[in-house]
């Protein structure tokens, strides 16, 4: 009993000296370009991590804010609602701004598809080649496909973490 006494005591002491969670009060561009594990990362670079390496988590990846939250969705399909709905609706609300960066995805995929053959077109006119417009061609094709990485990245992170 005192071993397992003693380990609970460490284990509770060591939740203090935890830093804090690293994507709380991260800024835009650290969110977007995923900069925000960087000292996570380089710590563990430089040593094996240990438990108390680790950062505690952010609010709404706690089971007891994920508990609430079902309480609360519950609660309000005990009101008259289905639990279901109450699911479907919570969804929606909380993931909102994922959807216009599916919009902007789903018109960078086009554009893409589109430049790729107006690309192709500059090389296939009767063996004369316009480089000016084929870099133009080009540099959408590219632009495109960094949009793509940023956007897709953001919806399936959020998407997952909710």
């Amino acid at each position: 009993m005192c071993l397992l006494e003693q380990k609970c005591k460490e284990s509770s002491s060591s939740k203090n000296t935890r830093p804090a969670a690293l994507l709380d009060n991260q800024s835009l561009f650290s969110r977007i370009t995923y900069s925000w594990p960087n000292s996570l990362l380089r710590l563990g670079l430089q040593k094996v991590l240990e438990e108390k390496d680790l950062p505690e988590l952010s609010e709404e990846d706690t089971s007891a804010f994920n508990l609430d939250l079902m309480v609360r969705l519950c609660s309000s399909c005990n009101a008259g609602g289905s639990l279901q709905k109450a699911l479907v609706f919570d969804f929606i609300k909380s993931v909102w701004f994922i959807q216009p960066q599916y919009a902007i995805e789903s018109a960078a995929k086009i554009v893409q598809a589109i430049s790729l053959g107006r690309l192709i077109d500059t090389f296939r006119n009767d063996g004369l080649v316009n480089k000016e417009e084929g870099f133009i061609w080009a540099s959408i094709l590219v632009a495109c496909g960094l949009i793509m990485l940023v956007t897709h990245h953001q919806i399936f992170f959020f998407g997952w973490r909710r």
